[in-house]
C-alpha cells in the first residue's frame, strides 16, 4: 500500500522526509508502520495511540532512543534510531509520536513448529548478555517495575477505583497477592536488572529463509529496567502457546525455549521456580495496565489460574530442558 500524504503523516513529518515520503509503503493494516525507500533501509513509526502528556512522552522516547543507541553500540540485532527528522529519530506532531528507526528485513516468527523454537530462547539470551553491557540503568519515565505495579494495585484504594468487573478483580487481587509472595519468598528482587524488551515474543521476532535464520529482534515500546530474567518469562507467556487463542501453554514448546536459553545461562530450581511465577506475572501485567478499560479480561486471568495451576509441570518442563 503506498503512502499518500493524507494517509498518516502530517504535512511537517512529510516535509521533513522529503521525497522519501512520497514512496514510503505502510507495511501492516494493523500497526501504523511505513518502510522509507532510502538508501539505508529505514522506517518510521506513528504511536498506535495518540500522545495525552507530550512531556511525558518526550521524556519516554528520549529514554528509549538512548538505550537503543546504546544497544547497537553491542552489536545486537535490533532497531537502531535514525536522526533523519531534522538532525532527531523522534518527533511528536499531529498528536502522535513518530520515530524514525532502522529496518530489519525478514517476517515474524509467529507459531513456528516446536523444533525451531529453540534459537528463541538463544535470542533472548544473547539479548540478557548485550543488555547487561549498556550503561542504562534508570527506569523508563513512564514505567514501574512489576513488583512495584503489582503492589500497587492489589493495595485496598487501587482495588475498589479499578474498573474491573466485580469477579475479575476478585481473582485479580488472589493471583496478584499469590504471585507477589512468591516472587518475595524466591528472592525476585535480588535478580541482576537491566534493560528488558518487555515483549519478545515470536511476533516480534523477525527470521528469514527456510532454516529459520534469526534477523534480529522489534518493537521495544514495552521496554524499561527490571530483573532480566522476566523478558524469557514474558516471551514463554506467548512463544509457548501453539496459537494465539489457546489458553494452555504447550510443555513441549516451554521446554525447548527453556533449553535454548539455558545453553548461555543455566537456571537452578529457585529461579526456575521464579521463571514460572513470572509468567503468570505477565498476564497480571496486562490486566494491570489496561483496567481502564470497562471490559472483561476474564482471558487473561484464565490463562494466570492455568499457569498457577500447572506450576509443578512447567517446573519439570523447564528443569529438563
Amino acid at each position: 500500500m503506498v503512502l499518500s500524504l493524507g494517509d498518516g503523516f502530517p504535512p511537517s513529518v512529510a516535509r521533513l522526509l522529503g521525497e522519501a515520503a512520497t514512496g514510503a509503503v505502510r507495511l501492516s493494516a494493523q500497526r501504523p508502520v511505513w518502510r522509507l525507500p532510502t538508501k539505508t533501509p529505514l522506517v518510521i513509526r506513528r504511536s498506535a495511540q495518540a500522545i495525552t502528556d507530550p512531556t511525558q512522552a518526550a521524556a519516554d522516547l528520549n529514554w528509549l532512543h538512548a538505550f537503543l543507541e546504546d544497544l547497537a553500540a553491542t552489536r545486537f540485532l535490533a532497531p537502531r534510531p535514525m536522526p533523519v527528522l531534522a538532525g532527531k529519530s523522534w518527533l511528536i506532531d499531529g498528536g502522535y509520536a513518530w520515530q524514525a528507526i532502522s529496518y530489519l528485513p525478514g517476517r515474524a516468527l509467529m507459531w513456528t513448529p516446536t523444533t525451531e523454537l529453540e534459537v528463541v530462547g538463544e535470542l533472548l539470551a544473547r539479548y540478557r548478555i548485550a543488555s547487561a553491557s549498556c550503561r542504562m540503568r534508570r527506569q523508563r519515565p513512564s514505567y514501574q517495575s512489576l513488583m512495584s505495579s503489582l503492589a500497587l494495585t492489589t493495595l485496598p484504594e487501587s482495588a475498589k477505583s479499578s474498573r474491573l468487573r466485580d469477579e475479575d478483580r476478585r481473582r485479580y487481587l488472589s493471583f496478584a497477592t499469590e504471585v507477589l509472595d512468591g516472587l518475595r519468598e524466591e528472592g525476585f528482587e535480588k535478580e541482576p536488572p537491566g534493560v528488558i524488551h518487555g515483549d519478545p515474543t515470536v511476533r516480534n521476532i523477525i527470521v528469514a529463509g527456510p532454516a529459520v535464520r534469526i534477523v534480529g529482534l522489534v518493537d521495544f515500546d514495552l521496554a524499561h529496567v527490571d530483573a532480566l530474567l522476566a523478558d524469557l518469562a514474558y516471551s514463554l507467556y506467548v512463544s509457548a502457546r501453539k496459537g494465539s487463542q489457546d489458553m494452555a501453554l504447550n510443555l513441549d514448546r516451554f521446554r525447548v525455549i527453556v533449553r535454548g536459553y539455558r545453553s548461555s545461562f543455566p537456571l537452578d530450581a529457585r529461579r526456575i521456580r521464579l521463571l514460572v511465577l513470572l509468567v503468570a506475572s505477565r498476564g497480571l501485567l496486562v490486566v494491570a495496565r489496561g483496567t481502564a478499560a470497562d471490559r472483561s479480561f476474564s482471558q487473561s486471568l484464565d490463562r494466570v489460574e492455568w499457569v498457577l495451576g500447572h506450576r509443578q509441570s512447567l517446573e519439570q518442563a523447564a528443569s529438563g530442558a
